[in-house]
């Protein structure tokens, strides 16, 4: 052993977690003191992917670094780690998947920890029949709105592209205006109707407040039109769904729940805006899993 332990006492200890401080001789022969952090649990990381290759993640506020963005996880509480793995999903999403695999093995920190995690892939999702927030439809049965907020130009609101498409079957609002009266459009049940083609929010709200209209729809997508961008306002080509958090799941600090397309994930790893460790490595394992990094 490289570092041998001449003596260890437990420092701190709590439901989740071990301080221990080893007294210890250094690869060198010198004695040195290391603290351990002993995680009681392994924990468990879900990547969650729907048919259309979007990856959920959800957005937590972290006690120690603040809001982050990560893929639905935590302790296995004693569990096997696929029986964890799905309690996971389900809690903080609201969502259960038909296919899991086991894509990867990490330690987190292991340079002051003890911290085995187990990362899976989960695939075939749907809405849990007990979720009260959505039916239980299949991911990507619902007409997809425009997740990410549209401004309105003169009360003219367009989609980027013209396109608002739902898996299955396109819907296209073929440069149609949706005129607000006042502030709000509220599309509640009704039939929005572009020319030629049917719109429909089926029990959803969309609602444009000020200049902003933001969909509230179980999931939201745009389509790709690079010729007619500009009038989308702050749209972007990679639109994120919108899914409502699981019941419960502000008890753990979640705010939002998003379908982010996994391209964008990817993205989201390179430019900083994903930065908890474990959920950047999860990711990984899936695109190499999936092929997408060599």
């Amino acid at each position: 052993m490289p570092w041998p332990v001449t003596s260890s006492r437990v420092a701190y200890e709590n439901r989740w977690i071990r301080v221990i401080e080893d007294r210890v001789l250094t690869p060198d022969g010198r004695p040195g003191l290391f603290g351990v952090i002993e995680v009681r649990q392994p924990a468990v990381f879900v990547v969650a992917l729907t048919d259309a290759e979007e990856v959920l993640l959800v957005e937590i506020d972290r006690h120690t670094v603040g809001p982050s963005w990560e893929v639905p996880a935590g302790g296995t509480d004693g569990e096997e780690p696929l029986v964890a793995a799905r309690r996971e999903l389900l809690e903080e999403t609201g969502f259960v998947a038909s296919s899991w695999t086991p894509i990867g093995r990490m330690e987190a920190l292991n340079g002051v920890s003890r911290a085995p995690e187990i990362v899976f892939l989960a695939t075939g999702l749907r809405r849990s029949a007990g979720d009260s927030t959505a039916e239980p439809h299949e991911v990507g049965d619902d007409v997809r709105a425009v997740a990410g907020t549209v401004r309105s130009t003169g009360g003219d609101v367009r989609s980027a592209g013209g396109d608002i498409r739902s898996t299955g079957d396109d819907v296209r609002a073929a440069g149609d205006e949706v005129r607000s009266t006042g502030d709000d459009v509220r599309a509640a049940g009704d039939d929005v109707r572009s020319t030629g083609d049917d719109v429909r929010a089926t029990g959803d709200d969309v609602r444009a407040a000020g200049d902003e209209v933001r969909s509230v729809a179980f999931e939201t997508r745009h389509a790709d039109d690079p010729s007619d961008a500009g009038d989308a306002g702050e749209a972007t080509d990679d639109a994120e769904i919108g899914i409502p958090p699981a019941p419960g799941a502000l008890e753990e600090g979640i705010s939002s729940v998003r379908a982010v397309p996994f391209t964008t994930v990817l993205s989201m790893v390179a430019d900083g805006t994903i930065r908890d460790g474990e959920t950047v490595a999860a990711v990984l394992y899936a695109a190499l899993h999936l092929g997408r990094v060599r």
